[in-house]
This record gives C-alpha cells, structure tokens and sequence, in this order.
C-alpha cells in the first residue's frame, strides 16, 4: 500500500515537476512522492511508480485492436481490468458532463469546473458541497489537491486525474488544430 506524507493531518497537495501528464515526476512537500513515466516511444504504456521505492503502483496499456487496461497493484486484487470497466464518461443529473470511476469501494466522478478545471465528488454529493480532489495552477505547472477520507484510493484518484487532464488536453489541441485551419481557409483568396 501506499505510504501518504501527513495525510491524517491535512490535504495532501501533489505538485507535477512540468506541465505533462505523460512523464513527469510529482512531490509533495517538496519531497519525492511519484513519478509518470511512458516507457518506450510508442506511448502505448503510461506507469505510475512511487518516487523514492520506484514501486509500480498503476499501469495503463493503450492498445490499438483490443480494449485498453488498467493494472492496480492494491486494488481490483493487482488484476488488469478493461479501463471502460473502471473510468465511463457520463452526465450528471444537471446535465454537466462527468467521468465516473469505480474504485471498487464506492463511484466517484470528476466534474469540469470553471475555477479548478476538475473537481472530483463522491457520487452521492450531487449539490457538490464535498470536493475530494481538484487541481490548482499557482505556476506553470499544476498540483492537484487530496483532501482527507481519499487515502484508500489515491492512487486511483491520481490515474483517474491524469487520464481526464490528458483528454482534456487532447481536445483543446484539437480544437486549436481546427480554429487554424477554419481561420486558413476563410484567409485563402485574402
């Protein structure tokens, strides 16, 4: 299992060393906490690991003809399970859009938010009165805070973070991609 740095003390604040969620080590309290890494080039495989022990903690595989899976090595008995089994996109009974996961312990979903870009409630809080985990920007780089009560499924709570913020990412480039070339053809006889 995980060793948390004072988590029974406050929320526990990650800090990400760049502005990646591909590769990228993460410190708390200045201190080394985990590292994101994709072995290889193909960018197929994405490992959580902890810093200090280099334990591997998750393991997501992207794989191009069958469904793409999560490995957990204290959750779900340390077997791979399909990621659409674990994470679903969804939407909210207020029609915002969530991502869902299955911690194997209770639902949760993380909720775009306009002030923290996500913010993750347990599924039962629907006045979204209880943040569990959210990110902050105070520089460059993002941190994501863990408040107390997600100790048992913070690895899965960082994952989960990680693949959202990708995504996310993932379509603001795409839609940068397609506002460029929208502005070239409306400029091609100018």
């Amino acid at each position: 299992m995980m060793e948390y740095p004072n988590f029974h003390q406050k929320a526990l604040r990650i800090d990400f060393d760049r502005n990646s969620m591909k590769a990228a080590n993460l410190t708390s309290n200045s201190q080394p906490y985990l590292t994101i890494t994709n072995p290889g080039k193909t960018g197929f495989r994405t490992e959580i690991r902890e810093a200090l022990s280099q334990r591997l903690l998750v393991t997501v595989q992207h794989r191009e003809l069958l469904w793409d899976i999560i490995t957990f090595a204290d959750h779900h008995g340390g077997k791979a399970i399909r990621l659409s089994k674990w994470m679903k996109e969804g939407t909210l009974p207020d029609n915002y859009p969530a991502t869902y996961i299955d911690t194997g312990v209770g639902y949760y979903f993380w909720k775009p938010d306009v002030n923290r870009r996500f913010v993750l409630y347990a599924a039962q809080d629907l006045a979204y009165t209880s943040p569990l985990a959210y990110m902050i920007h105070t520089g460059p780089t993002p941190s994501l805070v863990l408040e107390r009560g997600t100790e048992s499924i913070r690895d899965q709570v960082i994952a989960s973070f990680i693949m959202v913020e990708q995504a996310m990412r993932m379509t603001e480039k795409a839609s940068k991609v397609g506002e460029g070339m929208a502005y070239a053809e409306a400029n091609v006889f100018a």
